[in-house]
Formats: C-alpha cells, structure tokens, sequence
C-alpha cells in the first residue's frame, strides 16, 4: 500500500488522536489513538525507528546521547525534504476498512530493510464478531515525517507524555551566554 498523505492530530473532544492515510490508490485509511496506547506505544515507536535507522545507514552511536543526535540530524534532514503544507486531502471516498476510523488496540511493527519500518493497526474489540485491521509501510522519509506529526500531535494532546524544554534546560545545553547572543525574531 502506498502511501500518498499522512495526517496525525490530537482531536480534543474524543481525547484521542487520530492518524489518517490516503494511499496513491485513492483510499483513506484512519486510526484511533487512545491515551493508553499512546503511552505505551510512543517510546517505542521512537526506539524501533532509531534502531532502524542506525541499522539503515551502516552507523553506530556508543551511547544514547549520540543515538539522539544521530536520529535528530536524519529526522532534520528528512523533514526538509518533506511537504507538511500542503493540506490533507479530505475527499477521497474509498474505505477499505469502512468510514469510520480503526479503534487501535493493537500495534505491531516489523523491522524492513533500508530504514523502512511496517505497522500493523489492529481493533479487536470484545462483542465484536468482525476485526479489523490494516497495515502500512513507512519508508525512511515517511517515518520520520510521521513520528514528527505523532509527536506533535502527542504535545497538543496535553498528555504529558513529550516533556517541553524549560530554560534551564536550555541552559544546561548552551552554557554561558550563548543564549543570550542570539535575538529573538518575531513573525507577524
């Protein structure tokens, strides 16, 4: 299944978030997020997508500030290349899984070669005689793209689950006055 759009945002009056693909084929396929799956999910997602990107390009990192700023320099370099304004096509009108978004109970992922990573979505609801499910496969690119859009979305929740910088923070990383020589820029 090729994807063509990804669209991934926290909808505060279902206190979920909701993933949307449209396919090259013209089909939309969406998700459900809960609170509890997120929580358990979100770690994860970022640690296989690491791994497999140091797997994808041949690099080892000794430790786990390096695997970070090996996986911030590939996730820049991706979301450059990106097109995150173009915006989500709403009209498609085939659903292969039905209109309404997958309520997603279970993920598995599975590991592909050259950065790509396929995910699983399951629902498996009791008193539910039908599953469904669907899977996609995230390119390199795309990954990073969507655990950008995932972690966005998981920051607008309200969650708690991504910590904000603080200042001191901040700090912390560019001691001394380092902060302090760069002005603010202002966009209005």
């Amino acid at each position: 299944m090729n994807i063509h759009q990804l669209s991934v945002n926290y909808i505060i009056e279902q206190d979920r978030i909701l993933m949307q693909a449209n396919t090259l084929a013209g089909e939309v396929l969406s998700t459900w997020f809960t609170r509890r799956l997120t929580a358990n999910l979100y770690p994860r997602l970022v640690q296989l997508a690491t791994d497999v990107e140091l797997k994808n390009g041949q690099l080892s990192a000794p430790d786990e500030p390096a695997r970070k700023m090996v996986m911030d320099f590939k996730k820049q370099n991706a979301l450059l290349q990106g097109d995150f304004k173009t915006p989500f096509n709403q009209t498609a009108s085939i659903f292969p899984i039905g209109p309404e978004p997958l309520l997603a109970t279970t993920v598995n992922f599975t590991a592909l070669g050259e950065g790509a990573l396929r995910v699983e979505f399951l629902e498996q609801l009791p008193n539910h005689t039908e599953n469904r499910s669907f899977q996609v496969t995230l390119a390199a690119e795309l990954l990073h793209g969507f655990m950008h859009l995932f972690e966005s979305a998981v920051k607008s929740s309200g969650w708690g689950m991504i910590e904000t910088p603080s200042p001191e923070s901040a700090e912390e990383a560019f001691p001394g006055n380092l902060m302090k020589q760069v002005p603010p820029t202002y966009l209005n």
